[in-house]
């Protein structure tokens, strides 16, 4: 039987094909497929992979990143007294070791037009998750013949086209919100490319941005507005458009006063929830920014107690209820908050180790980013590494399978059609 190959057209065709599935499932939070897919995908590319293409995978300084931070994490199971759970969570991180190896390694036998359709697929499957969770709440709320409720025995009212009821179908709206942010980037660099694309481009940005909106992910909006917002004043004051750069400044402003002005009391509550460093970590009264503030000091509180090397993966979230315990988190402990900072989160489980090994694993990616002038993967980096800082990105196969898959895909500089 003839050796497989990726020069062969047919396997190129067959490994395109697994890649668009898993991609495109990814934002509708379909583990099974993206799992199966991207499972047979790296069985292809082993059986197809010449002695060079390991040697290439090899060189990437995110792939050594990558198996670092998966071995450190591997490691730590050697001194976790909860093995079962430590393994269950190094399964949630297995593709670290293996998906950029595989797809730095078929990125050399991908064009670039390729690319930008399973660009424009990924970018469609987002849509349709947003056009979903639309239709969705719009079925639930014509069935209630309203716009909220409020479960039994609660007294939280809540709405079905905004956050953890309108990403429910599909996955946390803090994972969803990630998934939507890098689509926009994407568009954007779309336009960059192609200005005349703009009466197709700008609707589809401005329809994902009003997803963001309802999913309330405040660190993504918060993190795609500096990330944009740095990328047009550059561009536009680059290629001296004033015009351009004096509209954008006005529409921002005008988006800001009409959220001001008309937005519902409770919408506004969430998006003007500001830290308040004398809350009382013990009470019930809290908002999303205490929440925080309480779940950081918890986490600081448990790495404290092994700075180092950290407590293992398989015991780092039983330490950090301890400390809800010990510090009086009440309402952590009660809901079983993770840290909420995947910075914090990786300290807990491995110490200042892990935590730099994570910062070489950033930098490693935004490295290549910066070497081979690929500024849509460096945007979509620093906005992902921004979005770190209130949710534990890692922890969740939603954003460790869309890391591991769409930065290294989207990396290497690809040959012309």
């Amino acid at each position: 039987m003839a050796r497989l190959s990726y020069s062969n057209p047919s396997i190129k065709r067959l490994a395109l094909i697994l890649l668009a599935l898993g991609l495109i499932s990814l934002p509708f939070g379909f583990s099974p497929l993206s799992n199966l897919s991207l499972a047979v995908l790296a069985l292809l590319s082993i059986l197809s992979f010449k002695r060079s293409d390991w040697k290439y995978s090899l060189k990437q300084p995110a792939s050594i990143a990558s198996i670092l931070f998966f071995s450190l994490y591997a490691l730590s199971l050697f001194y976790s007294e909860n093995v079962d759970g430590g393994q269950a969570d190094l399964e949630t991180k297995f593709s670290f070791l293996l998906a950029p190896l595989i797809l730095f390694g078929l990125g050399q036998y991908l064009r670039k037009d390729e690319i930008n359709k399973i660009s424009w697929l990924f970018i469609g499957a987002n849509l349709a998750c947003l056009i979903s969770a639309l239709a969705y709440a719009g079925w639930r709320s014509y069935q209630s013949q309203s716009f909220s409720f409020v479960l039994p025995n609660g007294t939280q009212e809540h709405f079905y086209f905004l956050y953890e009821t309108f990403a429910e179908p599909f996955m946390h709206p803090g994972y969803l919100s990630t998934h939507f942010g890098i689509a926009i980037i994407l568009l954007l660099f779309r336009w960059r490319e192609k200005e005349n694309q703009a009466l197709l481009v700008f609707p589809l940005i401005f329809f994902l941005s009003f997803g963001l909106f309802l999913l309330q992910g405040r660190i993504n909006i918060l993190a795609l507005a500096l990330v944009i917002g740095t990328l047009l004043v550059y561009w536009w004051l680059k290629d001296l458009r004033w015009k351009a750069l004096l509209v954008s400044g006005a529409l921002v402003f005008a988006l800001v006063i009409s959220f001001l002005s008309f937005a519902p009391q409770s919408v506004k509550e969430r998006y003007l929830a500001f830290p308040d460093f004398s809350y009382d970590i013990s009470g019930s009264s809290f908002n999303s920014a205490t929440y925080r503030l309480a779940e950081w000091k918890c986490a600081w509180h448990a790495i404290a107690q092994k700075p180092w090397f950290g407590h293992g993966i398989g015991d780092a979230e039983q330490v950090l209820f301890n400390s809800y315990q010990e510090l009086g988190f009440h309402q952590g402990l009660e809901r079983r908050y993770n840290a909420h900072n995947q910075y914090l989160e990786t300290s807990l489980a491995l110490g200042l180790m892990g935590f730099l090994v994570l910062l070489s694993l950033l930098a490693a990616y935004m490295w290549q980013a910066i070497k081979s002038r690929n500024s849509a993967v460096l945007a979509a980096l620093v906005f992902f590494s921004i979005s770190m800082i209130t949710e534990s990105m890692f922890e969740r196969a939603w954003a460790v399978v869309l890391f591991n898959v769409f930065f290294p895909l989207f990396l290497i500089k690809k040959k012309e059609a």
